[in-house]
Order: structure tokens, then C-alpha cells, then sequence
């Protein structure tokens, strides 16, 4: 599934046909749009990432009604629809929206959690230090919200390479976001994005692209009215790109109402209203394009990066206390329903016992779903209890992923790091219980073939 989404958004913003379909020439209202450069011959691309939403019930269920009917085929679009779509492990913002950008799995983008850990000192150097040791051969806690962390291309930067007349721009709701995909690949003095966006946390290092705009005062996020008014102030006005104010050809959006509303309330009736909130900004978008001429010409990849679960806060939910003595030989790092464990020396002789002893002991809590090795293990049957082994979809066994990975059952969030080992949050996801995502191919013109594509669902929301 990701890699079809990375070959088809940049098949299309190259000007390529997704599925099969007639081009769709310029519209007369958008003929007369003179004011802003742009390419009448070539799509526009959206990918909105509606952060946090479960396809299933906006769809399925219609709880997101208006995308539900373009996915139907009415309001004048057509759509492809691929119904049991899936996310990436870990089923955290950092790692999907970076699948979404550049194709890779966790274990090659170099972003494999939402918090990971690196040891080589070059990635020390490139990722923000959150946390253990810069020592050479120790891991280094750190979020990856750095353009320097990331080690695969994005499209941003492929597209600058291989098409640069081709317009983008990255508007995310999320500051987070911006701060990884602000990476300056092609030429070290601009962005790879043509235009980047997103709100301003109010720090000493705010980057120079992000805008004074409300933010929650706790998650540093904005809301998705401000995002949508910046989608269509770059419709309607451009953003600056060779010199001229050019319409992007390919636009990256985050959504984060969704995914606040989640953690705030689980994935209950709130989380719910806030998907039909969203949906109403995605009529907005579709109206302005046909009130613009440009619904013809629009290809929006609508996404969502993983769903939510409701997770009672309980304390001793964590394995710093089910670890014992042996806690102090490794380094534990949260990511909602997933806990990653990191050896503080990977080369110890006695590895592979320890790690035997860890997972038992993980197992042992009744909380945890999986406990499940990044490399073989000569102490506890070889490959057969690895990640690769049991979940070779997965693609997350990567040098920063834990040595031992471990998941959740549904309805649990792991409370390492925070006090009492409760973590507070109500709404979590993570584990494979929120690998449930959307993906709906839309577009207003003959660009996409109506349809929908079902899959088999795994016991753990494997990839279909």
C-alpha cells in the first residue's frame, strides 16, 4: 500500500493519468485566471492526511458524509477506494506521514517511531538529542523531527530533482512535520518544497516558514480551518516558485483535528463529531475548486496516517517495573500502545539471554500483546519470535528500532517514562489495533476509474 501511494502521487504530479482516463483540459473559469502561473495541462495533486482517521467509520459507517458520496461517485467526482487500507507500523504520526512522502518503510526512512533511539554518532548528530547517551555505541533517544534525521527521499525532493518546473508546497497542521520535511536535499539553499507551512510554537527556533496562527496551547497544533484557509490562499493567490507566483501542482496537507480530538476523548462519540467536522472542510475545498473552474483538473489522494483507540489510564502499565534488575541494562521508549527497547550495549556478550529474559518478562504483564526480537535470537528460537519472522509486512526491523519490540493489547497504552507508569491520554494508538486507515483516490475529472478495491483483514490488521 505504500508504495502504490508514492508511485501513483508522483505519477500525477509529473501529469501522468492514475488509473485510466481521458485528460482533462482547462476549464473557461480557469482559463481566465491569469494572475496566478500555472500549467492548465497538467493535475492538481492534493494529499490530505486526515490525521488520526479510521476509514471504516468515515466511509463505511458515513460518519464523514461528504467524503463518503465522492467516494460514491457523486458530487461530480469518481473515486478508487481501497477499502481495508493500512497504515505502517508503528501507527504514529512521524512514521506514516513520512511513508506517505517518500515510500520507505520504517526500517529505511530512518523515522521508525514517533520516539526511537540512534547509535551511530553521525545520526546523533542529525537527530534531536530527547534523551540517553551521545557516548559512541550507546542509544540516543530522539523524536526524528529533524530534516537531517530523515534518510529516505521525498517527493518533495525528487520532484525538485527529476521535474522542477513542478510546483509543491507542505502545509501541516502539526509543526512537527514541517520540521522533517524541510529538508534542503537538491540545493542547500532552499527547500525541496517550493512553499512549506505550519503554525509557530512560539519558541526560539520557530523555522523561518511557519506563520502566527491560534495553536492549542498544550499539543502546539492548529486547527483545520486555519490549514484549509492556507490550502485555498495557495489556489487562489500561489506561492512563489521560480521567480513568479505559481498554483502548486502537488500540495501535502495535515489534518490534525482528528487526532487531538482522539487523545483528548478516545475513540468515542467526540472523536466521531470531530470526523464529520472535518468532512465539512473537505466540501469546502471540493466547492472553491469547482468554483474556480479547477475540480477537473483536481486529484485529491484523501489518507489518514492511523485510527485511535480507547485506552483507560491505569498505572503500572509500564515494563521499567516488569524488567526488575534488568531494567537498568536498556533504554525504553514510548510511542503510545508500542514500547521499544533498546540494549544500552548491543554487543554484550550475554545479548541474546537478556533479551530472552525481557521478553518473557514483557509477556508475563498481561498487558502485552506481542514481545517480538529485531534480530534473531540463538536463546529463544531464531528467527521464529523476530519481527521479520511473525510480521514480515511490517518492514520495521531497521538499525533504530528496539531490539525488542513490543505491543499492546487493544484498549492499553504502555506508561513508560511517565510517573506512577500511567499514561494519561485516553485516546492511543501505535499497536496494530490502529493500522486501520483511509485511502480514497478522488478526482473530478476522468483521471481515476470508480471503484472500490476490498482486501483480507489479518488478525492483527496486517497489510491486505
Amino acid at each position: 500500500m505504500v508504495k502504490l501511494r508514492i508511485v501513483a502521487i508522483a505519477a500525477l504530479a509529473f501529469g501522468a493519468a492514475v488509473v485510466v482516463g481521458p485528460p482533462v483540459g482547462p476549464s473557461p473559469a480557469a482559463a481566465q485566471q491569469a494572475s496566478v502561473g500555472d500549467d492548465p495541462t497538467k493535475p492538481l495533486v492534493y494529499v490530505f492526511s486526515l490525521d488520526a482517521q479510521d476509514g471504516a467509520k468515515a466511509i463505511d459507517d458515513g460518519e464523514a458524509p461528504f467524503l463518503a458520496s465522492l467516494v460514491r461517485g457523486e458530487q461530480g467526482a469518481r473515486a478508487t477506494y481501497y477499502k481495508q487500507s493500512r497504515g505502517i507500523m508503528v501507527s504514529e504520526t512521524n512514521p506514516n506521514h513520512t511513508a506517505m512522502a517518500t515510500g520507505a518503510y520504517g526500517k529505511s526512512s530512518g523515522i521508525s517511531g514517533n520516539t526511537f533511539a540512534v547509535y551511530d554518532q553521525a545520526a546523533k548528530q542529525n537527530c534531536p538529542n530527547e534523551g540517553g547517551s551521545t557516548e559512541p555505541g550507546r542509544p540516543m533517544i530522539t523524536s526524528g523531527e529533524s530534516s537531517t534525521c530523515l534518510q529516505a527521499e521525498s517527493f518533495f525532493a525528487a520532484l525538485k530533482r527529476l521535474s522542477p518546473e513542478t510546483v509543491t508546497a507542505g502545509i501541516f497542521g502539526k509543526p512537527k512535520l514541517g520540521r522533517i520535511f524541510a529538508t534542503k536535499r537538491i540545493d542547500p539553499a532552499v527547500y525541496d518544497a517550493d512553499h512549506l507551512w505550519a503554525p509557530c510554537e512560539q519558541a526560539s527556533d520557530d523555522p523561518p516558514y511557519c506563520r502566527n496562527v491560534l495553536i492549542d496551547p498544550v499539543q502546539r497544533y492548529t486547527d483545520d480551518n486555519i490549514v484549509m484557509d492556507e490550502i485555498i490562499r495557495t489556489v487562489d493567490e500561489g506561492v512563489p516558485a521560480d521567480g513568479a507566483l505559481r498554483r502548486p501542482n502537488l500540495t501535502f496537507v495535515n489534518f490534525p483535528d482528528i487526532d487531538q480530538t482522539g487523545h483528548v476523548t478516545g475513540a468515542g462519540p467526540a472523536y466521531t463529531t470531530q470526523i464529520g467536522r472535518t468532512d465539512q472542510q473537505l466540501r469546502r475545498f471540493v466547492e472553491h475548486q469547482k468554483e474556480k473552474g479547477l475540480w477537473g483538473r483536481t486529484v485529491v489522494f484523501f489518507t489518514s496516517d492511523h485510527s485511535m483507540d480507547s485506552t483507560t489510564p491505569t498505572p503500572g502499565r509500564g515494563l521499567q517495573s516488569a524488567f526488575g534488575d534488568d531494567a537498568g541494562a536498556v533504554e525504553i521508549v514510548l510511542n503510545g500502545s508500542v514500547d521499544m527497547v533498546y540494549l544500552k550495549d548491543r554487543d554484550r556478550p550475554d545479548r541474546d539471554a537478556l533479551l530472552a529474559r525481557l521478553r518473557q518478562k514483557a509477556l508475563a504483564t498481561g498487558f502485552a500483546d506481542e514481545a517480538l526480537y529485531r534480530l534473531p535470537n540463538a536463546a529463544d528460537g531464531g528467527v521464529a519470535n523476530t519481527l521479520d519472522g511473525v510480521h514480515p509486512g511490517w518492514n520495521i526491523a531497521g538499525e533504530r528500532t528496539g531490539d525488542l519490540f513490543v505491543t499492546s493489547k487493544p484498549g492499553v497504552a504502555f506508561g513508560d517514562g511517565v510517573p506512577g507508569e500511567l499514561n494519561p491520554l485516553p485516546g492511543n494508538h501505535g499497536a496494530p489495533t490502529t493500522l486501520d486507515t483511509t485511502l480514497a483516490i478522488v478526482s473530478g475529472g476522468g483521471q481515476v476509474v470508480q471503484q472500490t478495491i476490498d482486501g483480507l483483514l489479518g488478525p492483527r490488521f496486517d497489510d491486505t
